[in-house]
């Protein structure tokens, strides 16, 4: 075969090839578009699962802090191998009212702490700690609960330059990613 025959076919295949990527981007693109968010502050209220939920206040709770809870410390002694001295939390006051005209149920699974290139949720033996409850929460009708959602941030999750700082981040309460990223913006200065 010549050069040019074979440079034609190369070109052709490149060419379908890039067409077909095209296209296929176009229509995974209309047809899950990017998602647009929903941003609350702390104090006003939202609606997950049938229930009014808010956040009341968000706490920065640092080393020296854990110090005056002894449980509170052996529980991060436990689960973080005695490295208190590198684990900060931000604990938020959230308050539940079931709106629904039964008693129900809400998981707590959903809700994560975000921030840039960091991502984590409450961690199970903390929220039982301060709540003497699980990730789920069963409500009567009408009835109203208040719990604290403890996130622990780890010098291990953070690159050096960014532990310095880690209070001054922007802080996210995500609950849902898509179609629509709904969370409530957390202040902790």
């Amino acid at each position: 075969m010549s050069r040019k025959i074979k440079l034609f076919i190369i070109l052709a295949c490149i060419s379908v090839f890039l067409i077909a990527y095209i296209f296929m981007f176009v229509s995974v693109n209309s047809k899950f578009p990017q998602n647009t968010k929903e941003i609350y502050q702390i104090g006003q209220e939202f609606e997950y699962q049938n229930m009014k939920m808010k956040i009341n206040d968000a706490n920065f709770i640092e080393a020296e802090a854990l110090q005056k809870d002894k449980g509170f410390l052996d529980l991060v002694n436990k689960y973080y191998e005695n490295q208190s001295d590198n684990i900060k939390f931000v604990i938020l006051d959230i308050v539940i009212k079931n709106t629904s005209d039964k008693d129900s149920s809400i998981s707590l699974i959903p809700f994560h702490l975000e921030s840039n290139d960091f991502s984590l949720q409450a961690d199970l033996p903390f929220v039982m700690y301060l709540n003497e409850c699980g990730m789920q929460l069963d409500l009567k009708k009408d009835e109203i609960k208040s719990l604290k959602l403890p996130v622990p941030l780890s010098k291990n999750f953070f690159k050096e330059s960014n532990w310095n700082n880690v209070k001054n981040r922007d802080y996210y309460l995500v609950y849902s990613l898509y179609p629509v990223k709904k969370m409530i913006k957390i202040d902790l200065n």
